[in-house]
């Protein structure tokens, strides 16, 4: 399974994924479609329909972009700027970047950082560890509440890098007005050359 799509399955909500896939599929279909056929097809009623067109519109507003009429747009852009929204957006995500943090060092700090029930946290690491078997590691809590990585440091640092990679790497990222120079400098003293010769590579 490819990263983006294993994002999409393990970690963002269902409405999200629906809005996605509506939005490809318009850019995609740029001709009359009714709209009862196109509730049909994503398998809704018209009414609900509309009010996911009525979302994505809004989305788009908020990300500054065109209206929601595919006229001198770049799709994939808006895509990836919709993807990362909604990535930004999900519950799952949020756990998931606050658990690679060397802040997060127990289901407490865990709970302080993200704001949610340490009970709920629990809930939710069924299918953050579904996710991060694809990279073979998984996260658990001892009986005190401490949280340990099973994994290498090099399968964490990876999977850390291939995640943010993978979300925002075709809009915007940290090093967005930074010289190739810098950008280098950092990746070579925060990842380990292994890390970046599996991302040069892949």
């Amino acid at each position: 399974m490819q990263t983006q799509e294993a994002i999409k399955t393990y970690l963002l909500k269902k409405k999200s994924n629906t809005k996605l896939d509506i939005f490809l599929f318009l850019s995609e279909h740029r001709f009359f479609i009714t709209t009862q056929y196109l509730a049909d097809h994503f398998h809704m009623s018209e009414s609900n329909f509309l009010l996911y067109i009525k979302e994505l519109e809004q989305d788009f507003e908020r990300l500054n972009l065109t209206e929601l009429n595919f006229e001198g747009i770049d799709p994939a852009y808006c895509y990836y700027r919709l993807f990362g929204r909604y990535c930004n957006e999900s519950v799952s995500y949020e756990i998931l970047t606050s658990l690679f943090s060397c802040q997060t060092n127990s289901i407490i700090s865990l709970s302080q950082q993200t704001n949610y029930s340490a009970s709920y946290l629990y809930t939710k690491m069924k299918k953050i560890n579904a996710f991060l078997a694809l990279y073979g590691l998984s996260v658990s809590f001892s009986n005190n509440g401490r949280k340990s990585f099973s994994g290498k440091e090099v399968q964490i640092q990876y999977a850390a890098l291939d995640i943010y990679w993978n979300i925002f790497s075709s809009t915007a990222t940290d090093f967005y007005d930074e010289e190739p120079q810098v950008v280098a400098f950092m990746m070579n003293t925060f990842f380990k050359k292994e890390v970046l010769d599996r991302l040069n590579s892949g």
